[in-house]
């Protein structure tokens, strides 16, 4: 999310921000790190953090020197403080391996001269607005400045780690470039859903911030690829490049920036446009969705030839479907009812080498309602165990 964003009027409506991450992400991520022990305080010892700088790697592909550059960048950067650098380098595996598709020099300049201040320094500047009291973080591309809203220091930071608002900015400093603007609504879906597939497969899975993006995401990950995702979302966040992709698939480029501004639109609908105090979605989310879905499938025949018999597409289906029904006010029909289990969660590797290994092909996560409400995430299922892309 960028210093743009923020400003622009007609989106600092954030109640619904408020309840998403206040409802939502407090107690599903409660629950996901009860269970699964997630350590989220960084090393912040300094002579670690400069060996770890300094150290070579061994699994960097054939050609690729960005993780160097990206080291020798961060030590040469006077305005980062040792443990803001151990940050970027839980991102170390990720440059070693996609580092070529980095555009490396304009990296490595913004990473020199990157700049990151916290609440008390930005209320002296003048630059806290009331409107965005609700925001933890965000990148400022133009000034090439990551802003902490809600925090003093990294080390406050590091205790209210369960968001991973840092290392969120970190992609976005990574892939934006600092001329780009969110012209189009279709930018920030695509920039956020892929921020956070990054952030979940290189650093922790279960944050819940942006999840129908993320989903949206894998969903195109499906469709064209994921590498060609990658490439067009670090190349600027270039989302007429994925629109050309879908040209490619169905000669209608009108079709395809409809289908692009629906998920943009959906975003808006239910992070920014929400007054409900109970966290609960406009009806415009259903619409949103059907749409997005009906462009969806037309791709996915068109390019496949098959829709009913792909497990991987039915899960994300029925988890877009699911999830917004089940949170939007006065629905005559419900999908989520007492004693019911939904999807919480899809467990798919498309990047990282280590997240992949654990998870090769397709787990469903499911939470439970009973007469108590939600209950547990106890039920998994595996719709697939092979790893279809590498």
């Amino acid at each position: 999310m960028t210093e743009y964003d923020i400003k622009k009027s007609k989106f600092t409506v954030l109640w619904g921000l408020i309840a998403f991450v206040l409802i939502i992400g407090v107690a599903f991520i409660a629950i996901w790190q009860i269970k699964n022990h997630i350590d989220t305080v960084p090393d912040t010892s300094a002579a670690s953090t400069k060996a770890a700088v300094s150290e070579s790697t061994t699994t960097v592909k054939k050609n690729n020197d960005a993780p160097e550059k990206i080291r020798a960048a961060l030590l040469s950067n006077k305005n980062l403080n040792e443990n803001e650098r151990s940050y970027f380098l839980k991102f170390d595996s990720f440059y070693s391996e996609y580092g070529e598709f980095l555009i490396i020099d304009d990296v490595v300049k913004r990473l020199s001269t990157l700049d990151i201040k916290y609440r008390q320094e930005l209320i002296d500047e003048g630059g806290l607005d009331t409107d965005i009291e609700s925001i933890i973080a965000g990148y400022d591309n133009k000034t090439n400045v990551i802003k902490m809203y809600q925090t003093e220091n990294i080390q406050e930071y590091g205790y209210m780690n369960i968001w991973h608002a840092l290392e969120h900015e970190i992609l976005h400093v990574l892939s934006l470039k600092a001329d780009k603007d969110y012209r189009f609504a279709g930018d920030e879906a695509f920039s956020e859903g892929m921020t956070q597939l990054l952030l979940e497969e290189y650093v922790d899975y279960g944050t819940n911030a942006y999840k129908v993006n993320r989903v949206l995401t894998q969903m195109l990950c499906e469709l064209l690829g994921p590498d060609v995702m990658l490439q067009h979302y670090l190349n600027g966040v270039d989302t007429q490049a994925v629109i050309d992709e879908l040209v490619k698939i169905d000669s209608d480029r009108s079709e395809a920036e409809q289908f692009m501004q629906a998920m943009g639109l959906l975003l808006y609908d239910i992070y920014w446009f929400n007054n409900d105090e109970n966290g609960l979605y406009p009806i415009e989310a259903i619409s949103q969705i059907e749409d997005i879905l009906t462009y969806y499938n037309n791709y996915y025949e068109k390019k496949t030839g098959n829709i009913d018999e792909d497990q991987y597409l039915q899960t994300y289906e029925e988890y877009l479907i699911t999830h917004i029904n089940s949170n939007v006010p006065e629905l005559e029909e419900q999908y989520i009812k007492k004693n019911h289990t939904f999807i919480f969660d899809i467990l798919t590797g498309y990047y990282s080498i280590d997240f992949r290994a654990e998870h090769p092909g397709m787990e469903i996560k499911y939470f439970k309602y009973d007469d108590a409400g939600l209950s547990d995430m106890n039920e998994t299922k595996m719709i697939a165990k092979k790893d279809r892309y590498h």
